[in-house]
């Protein structure tokens, strides 16, 4: 038997060692608590970047820096847990009607009728809302005049509309002078009501809402007016004829409605000069004014405490 060497022993135990580290070198990680096990192939994708390994030459390589040690982390995260689930998205019950009724002598009650509210749909949320001035419609922000002198917006989300729901609902009653549906913005629908408060003063009454069946009904209460003075609006002028100066002007409005006020006041172009009634209960009385270049008259209309006042020519 031929005898090897001294020296090709030790270049055979060389070349036996660096197979192995060159391995190691190329990239693979040992796992933590075993320095011979091969790497797990089972394990997380980022156990191999966060641990150190060796290279040929026998240095350990740094560790990878924080931002890609917690970038690691959370990749392994993410695929080790299921993901959220969502609450399954509410279908919106649909608006399909407004209705008004008269209470006792402490509250009016406005009701809003809602259909789908079975088969896995429910009533929407409600928001009630005081506003400083008008109602606005929902997407253009536009002003929408109506009858009262406070405003209590309600809003239903999530919520569409029927095409068959009431625009204006007319109501007149002591409490609640009118009820307009104001329309919808992805998904919320909104609605006025128009408040008669102590004849025009600016008194928030109470108000209180509840749910029954298919329906959100609010009860307007009433409130003390004994120690308020009524608010007069200004309500700008009505044409009789085109850019003319036939027609009313300076209206003004006192626990009613401009709206209502300026109908008043167009009633006066058959009846000019003479004192009429409205189909709404006003009865109006006049005066001649022949103080001007052509002659004039200033009328004032009443029903109860309500009035509005107007020049017409």
């Amino acid at each position: 038997m031929k005898l090897r060497s001294p020296r090709m022993l030790m270049a055979g135990t060389a070349a036996a060692l660096v197979v192995p580290l060159a391995g190691w070198g190329a990239g693979t990680a040992l796992p933590q608590g075993s320095e011979n096990a091969p790497p797990d192939p089972s394990g997380p994708p980022s156990h191999a970047v966060a641990q150190a390994s060796t290279t040929q030459t026998g240095t350990t390589q740094a560790r990878p820096s924080t931002d890609r040690q917690h970038a690691a982390r959370q990749a392994t995260s993410s695929r080790q847990q299921p993901a959220a689930q969502q609450p399954p998205a509410r279908n919106p019950a649909t608006l399909t009607g407004i209705e008004v009724k008269s209470g006792d002598d402490s509250y009016d009650r406005v009701v809003f009728h809602f259909s789908g509210t079975q088969g896995g749909k429910r009533l929407p949320d409600d928001t009630q809302t005081w506003l400083e001035d008008y109602p606005r419609r929902p997407g253009s922000g536009k002003p929408v005049e109506m009858e009262g002198q406070l405003f209590l917006k309600t809003s239903f989300s999530p919520a569409t509309a029927s095409a068959s729901v009431r625009k204006v609902v007319e109501a007149d009653l002591p409490n609640v002078a009118e009820v307009r549906y104001l329309g919808g913005f992805e998904k919320v629908q909104e609605a006025a009501i128009g408040v008669n408060s102590c004849h025009g003063a600016p008194v928030r009454p109470w108000f209180e809402v509840t749910t029954r069946n298919s329906a959100v009904v609010v009860d307007v209460g009433t409130p003390n007016c004994t120690s308020d003075e009524p608010v007069t609006r200004e309500c700008g002028d009505v044409a009789f004829t085109p850019q003319s100066d036939h027609g009313a002007f300076g209206i003004t409005a006192t626990g009613v409605g401009c709206d209502k006020a300026r109908d008043v006041a167009a009633a006066a172009e058959g009846n000019l000069g003479e004192p009429y009634g409205t189909s709404g209960g006003f009865s109006c009385r006049v005066e001649r004014d022949d103080s001007g270049q052509m002659t004039s008259y200033d009328y004032t209309c009443t029903r109860a405490e309500a009035t509005v006042t107007f020049n017409a020519s």
